[in-house]
């Protein structure tokens, strides 16, 4: 019975974070919640002039965008945790997840111009990227 009790506790505990807005759910400030959009939303775009975004989605303050076909619509879905998605995720700042041309350039073209592009855009937000698996990175701060 013990047991049942504390499943049931976490289960209802898990649900009730997940229906907490997002970045509330993880304490981040305001600022933080500002400059992750700010990320998020030069990611995105970066990604769409390129039509780079097959199956890519951008997780952050809570919620992420995820690519429609190659990128030129963008859906924006509320309460997802990272952590659900992928083990190697950074719910304080972005997480990515994402198939086709970015993980082409992003795991095969080491040191190309895109790569190097990419990697200088999350660089001027004061971040590094670190893959956590070939389709997934995660940004931490410099």
């Amino acid at each position: 019975m013990l047991i049942l009790y504390d499943i049931n506790r976490k289960l209802y505990k898990r649900i009730l974070l997940n229906t907490i807005e997002g970045g509330d759910r993880i304490g981040l400030t305001e600022r933080e919640k500002k400059r992750n959009k700010k990320i998020a939303d030069d990611i995105k775009n970066w990604i769409s002039k390129r039509e780079m975004a097959y199956d890519t989605r951008i997780y952050f303050n809570g919620k992420c965008y995820h690519a429609i076909g190659d990128g030129k619509k963008w859906k924006t879905i509320p309460n997802m945790n990272p952590k659900d998605y992928t083990e190697y995720a950074n719910e304080k700042t972005i997480t990515m997840t994402f198939e086709g041309p970015l993980y082409g350039i992003l795991n095969y073209n080491t040191g190309s111009k895109t790569w190097e592009d990419f990697h200088n855009l999350i660089e001027k937000h004061g971040m590094f990227a670190e893959l956590g698996h070939a389709w997934s990175l995660a940004l931490y701060k410099s």
